[in-house]
């Protein structure tokens, strides 16, 4: 009786270690990504320039975020940038959800714009609530680089909805943008 009740306790703490082990390395290997929403304060439209983010330089693990501070691209594949990517960038998402105006998002030849994150959508272009008939957003990405999404259960979702009838849209524009790769 005594070995079968050693046994039995033996066996509790390898669940109980089994378990711990388990809880905490997936608690360790979680990241949470910082939101980075654009400003465009700096002294240029650099993705680069801390002062054109809220939270200071974007890091590698940032959902990045345009939305009504400083929507003064143009719209289509000739419009003007508001944001260029000037070195090589890896995000966890991009969101595009601006009430007015435009953001036009330059990659320029040789860079690449790489979108990684373990999270969906990977791209969102709409506000995500019914600001009613006639919302419209409209994002455009441009340029000679790349743009990549490297997650497989990336979504890239475009939409603007409403229960009333009218001409809310959203629209995410890539017909002046050279490569886009989803690996």
């Amino acid at each position: 009786m005594k070995t079968s009740n050693t046994n039995c306790r033996r066996f509790a703490w390898f669940i109980r270690l089994t378990l711990t082990v388990v809880l905490l390395g997936s608690s360790a290997s979680q990241t949470f990504a910082a939101t980075h929403t654009w400003q465009g304060a700096g002294t240029d439209d650099n993705w680069s320039t801390p002062e054109n983010w809220d939270l200071g330089a974007l890091t590698f693990d940032a959902d990045v975020i345009f939305g009504d501070t400083d929507p003064t691209g143009t719209s289509g594949p000739s419009g003007t940038p508001n944001n260029i990517i000037a070195a090589e960038q890896v995000i966890q998402s991009l969101t595009y959800k601006n009430l007015t105006g435009f953001h036009t998002t330059q990659i320029p030849l040789g860079t690449n714009l790489t979108i990684s994150g373990a999270v969906s959508p990977g791209v969102f272009v709409g506000t995500g609530a019914d600001n009613g008939s006639s919302q419209t957003v409209y994002a455009t990405v441009v340029g000679g680089g790349t743009l990549v999404i490297s997650n497989s259960t990336g979504v890239i979702n475009v939409r603007q909805g409403s229960p009333t009838s009218g001409p809310h849209r959203a629209t995410l524009d890539l017909s002046g943008l050279d490569t886009f790769n989803c690996v």
